[in-house]
């Protein structure tokens, strides 16, 4: 009797151990994804910036927005 408590106490310790590891693994990979998440996100809005700028600058250096307000700045205190 005494080894059947001691095979299902080795059994359960096991069962935990490979719980543990199991959800370490998946702790990994949660903050491993969030990262590259985090990461397409910042890509993604730089670009949507960038694009936002050239359609505003219509290639000139500065947009329309801007100069009026540098002059604003400048002139109108």
């Amino acid at each position: 009797m005494s080894s059947n408590l001691s095979n299902t106490s080795a059994g359960a310790t096991a069962d935990a151990e490979f719980y543990k590891q199991v959800t370490g693994l998946l702790a990994v990979a949660r903050g491993f994804a969030k990262r590259q998440l985090d990461s397409v996100i910042v890509a993604d809005h730089y670009e949507i910036g960038r694009r936002i700028v050239e359609r505003e600058q219509q290639g000139r250096k500065r947009a329309q927005c801007g100069a009026k307000l540098l002059h604003r700045e400048v002139y109108e205190k």
